[in-house]
């Protein structure tokens, strides 16, 4: 695994990374407490053309006993008698969901005149004139605090941790700061939400006002940043100057927006946001136009760009366009920010698959270290917290449930994220080895070594390219190129797991392995092969110099013909079995059935039985050496058994073949002996088929004749090592 570059000054990403969890979480802890200052109803309600009307009153809250499900509370008195109607109020509204400056004025003002009297002795009215005083807890409980509290600040976090992470590890990188700058706007706006969308019916004017503007602010700074990424990555845009431009029009969108200057036709607030999206499709087609020759830079753009408009168009889609539009949105806020939020989840899986910012693998697992410390401190915290226990109890505990929840639950996921990037090398290396030590020649152990390669990379692709000698990444990653066994052209493999990551680092240390384990059996194999070959050679030397020699004088110094004819026909068998030793010559099947057909006819003649013959039209296929041989002896051997055996009338053998195989039939009309079919001629020419890996039958066919058959393949006729021969 190679580890990320330290850089020179600072801390190392870590400990960094640690401490901004720290100070995210203190801050989420300040939001709470911020959030839990205001005055406490214990009441949940929706706005209705009378008034609001109540859909849950807490049994811990002041108002229980007074208020029932259903009613609907129709105004405000406040301590002076001021009626202050709550028809038409939507207390869960964002102030700037109003489309100009003046309704997002007046919705403040009455929620400051409402707050007030809330913090003044007011009573609420029904709708049925009823009359409730009001006596609002100071502080709200945590545990009121409703899920979208929490549910801000979860994406928060998420999207501060995915900037912040990127950058810890490569804070020499503009885009890896800008992308944190983004992750920490997005923060920001998601607490500010947090502190003023989970109101209860008001909050004071000049608080919410506050809170507002710093939402829009942090907003401006997650889109400014985002729009400056994607003008500087992967390729740079604009021109020295061009990320303090984009800073200046950022600022003068919120000086804007706070002095109230200028009116934006349509919505005031959200049409500039909307402007600043089309900017970013800008971008992104001249990122793609100037990427159209780098491969890996338009594979990282495909993901990269997918995460940023999938998330922030949908979130357009769904809340700030129908808005804009004069429609109500189609989802809660809350709602809205998990969909922008998947936007950081998107280039973590871009930096797994297509190494987004230059980072790898090892930042995976950097996280997975940083998260098992934080799960036994969020664990212990909570332990101590929620039931009360001593610090080492709480300890032991926390450390047993990261132990077993966390850690297997870490990595269960990290295997399921591992197996859809990465084969398990060790699981074909049996096959690699087999294939290549089996392969009777450089061109089948090629086609073994390419099927590996595919096998474990998947490739989208495989060309040939110029001969290397070592294994190195081509493209940016989008090329791993890997040597050829033989001193070939080396093949390269473009874009790992057909076409959806790069090639890394990692991938180089494993081909690298494989070629090493590959050419070692490479090696003892030819050695092997070399060896065979030589023996080989020795044994045809010494047969021809010393057998052949006594064959000759035993065939002249012969007492009788049969003795010489006996004579001559094992010097015949001695010089096919030298041949096929010696002499790779490949022989047409013509001339091999030709050479025999002259000895099979005149053993028949003397036999006074006439033999038919039968043979393929037009050039038959080359036969190597031992096809030839194992060709020969079996149709000799059952010849000779039809003759020895059978007593037939008459013989008819077919011979044929093409590119594949051989396929040859003897017949004979005669009526062969009990243990015929059992006897060792059949064994014999049994054993020579299934040297060719081929099949022999033989029997009778049910119109009177005995039949021998078989289908000789031309695949791999070589004879392997170990394999014996039958006798002769």
């Amino acid at each position: 695994m190679r580890a990320p570059a330290r850089s020179a000054r600072g801390p190392a990403p870590l400990p960094l990374l640690l401490a901004t969890a720290l100070l995210l979480l203190l801050l989420v802890l300040a939001s709470a407490w911020l959030a839990a200052r205001g005055p406490w109803l214990g009441i949940a309600w929706e706005p209705t053309p009378g008034g609001l009307q109540v859909t849950d009153v807490s049994e811990e809250g002041p108002l229980a006993g007074h208020l029932a499900e259903g009613e609907i509370v129709a105004a405000l008195r406040a301590a002076d008698g001021t009626r202050l109607p709550l028809a038409g109020l939507d207390p869960d509204r964002d102030p700037h969901n109003e489309a100009d400056y003046a309704g997002y004025n007046a919705y403040l003002d009455r929620q400051g005149r409402l707050a007030e009297a809330l913090n003044s002795g007011a009573h609420l009215v029904t709708a049925d004139g009823r009359t409730i005083p009001l006596e609002p807890a100071a502080r709200w409980p945590l545990s009121a605090l409703p899920p979208s509290f929490w549910g801000y600040h979860l994406f928060g976090l998420l999207a501060a941790m995915m900037g912040i992470g990127t950058w810890v590890f490569r804070r020499e990188l503009v885009p890896a700061r800008l992308l944190a700058l983004s992750g920490l706007g997005f923060f920001a706006a998601t607490a500010t939400n947090s502190l003023y969308l989970v109101r209860e019916l008001a909050l004071p004017r000049d608080w919410f006002h506050a809170l507002a503007v710093a939402n829009h602010l942090a907003l401006a700074l997650m889109v400014g940043a985002l729009l400056a990424l994607m003008f500087r990555y992967p390729r740079r845009l604009l021109p020295r100057g061009g990320l303090p431009a984009i800073a200046a029009l950022v600022i003068a969108w919120q000086a804007n927006e706070v002095a109230q200057w200028v009116e934006w036709p349509g919505h005031t607030f959200y049409l500039p946001l909307l402007a600043f999206f089309g900017l970013a499709v800008v971008a992104a087609v001249r990122q793609w136009q100037c990427s159209s020759r780098e491969p890996e830079s338009r594979a990282a753009l495909k993901w990269f760009f997918l995460s940023i408009f999938l998330s922030m168009g949908l979130a357009l889609a769904v809340y700030f366009v129908p808005l804009s539009l004069g429609a109500p949105p189609l989802l809660a806020p809350v709602a809205m920010i998990g969909f922008a939020a998947t936007l950081y989840l998107g280039l973590a899986a871009g930096i797994l698959r297509y190494r987004l910012f230059d980072l790898e693998r090892w930042w995976f697992r950097a996280w997975a270290w940083f998260f098992g410390g934080l799960a036994v401190l969020l664990a212990d915290v909570a332990l101590a917290w929620l039931f009360g226990l001593a610090p080492v109890e709480a300890l032991g505990l926390a450390l047993i449930a990261a132990g077993w929840v966390y850690f297997p639950a870490r990595q269960w996921i990290w295997r399921q994220v591992a197996a859809s990037t990465e084969v398990r090398v060790e699981n074909h290396l049996p096959d690699l080895v087999a294939g290549l030590f089996t392969a009777p020649d450089p061109e089948t152990a090629g086609r073994q070594w390419r099927t590996t390669l595919t096998a474990i990379f998947q490739p989208l692709g495989i060309r040939e390219g110029e001969p290397r000698e070592e294994v190195r990444l081509a493209d940016q990653g989008a090329t791993l190129i890997v040597p050829d066994l033989e001193g070939g052209p080396a093949l390269q493999l473009l874009y790992g797991q057909e076409g959806r990551r790069l090639f890394t680092p990692r991938d180089t240390e494993r081909a690298e392995a494989l070629l090493a384990v590959a050419g070692r059996v490479a090696r003892v194999s030819r050695a092997s092969a070399e060896a065979v070959e030589a023996e080989q050679r020795r044994i045809a030397r010494d047969l021809h110099d010393d057998v052949a020699g006594h064959l000759l004088a035993l065939i002249q110094g012969a007492d009788s013909e049969e003795e010489a004819g006996a004579a001559r026909a094992a010097l015949q068998a001695l010089r096919e079995a030298i041949t096929a030793l010696d002499d790779p010559t490949e022989r047409p099947l013509e001339l091999v059935v030709e050479q025999l057909r002259t000895d099979l006819e005149s053993r028949a003649r003397a036999a006074g039985i006439p033999l038919e013959w039968a043979t393929s039209a037009g050039p038959g296929p080359e036969l190597p050496p031992r096809t030839a041989i194992n060709l020969r002896h079996i149709l000799q051997e059952a010849v000779t058994n039809a003759l020895r055996h059978a007593h037939p009338s008459r013989i008819s053998i077919r011979v044929e073949g093409d590119a594949r195989e051989i396929r040859l039939e003897v017949a004979n009309d005669g009526v062969p002996e009990a243990d015929h079919a059992a006897g060792r001629g059949h064994h014999n020419m049994a054993q020579r088929a299934r040297e060719l890996n081929g099949k022999l039958e033989q029997g009778p066919d049910g119109a009177g004749l005995w039949r021998v058959s078989a289908r000789l393949p031309l695949a791999d006729p070589s004879p392997r090592m170990g394999e014996g021969h039958p006798p002769m």
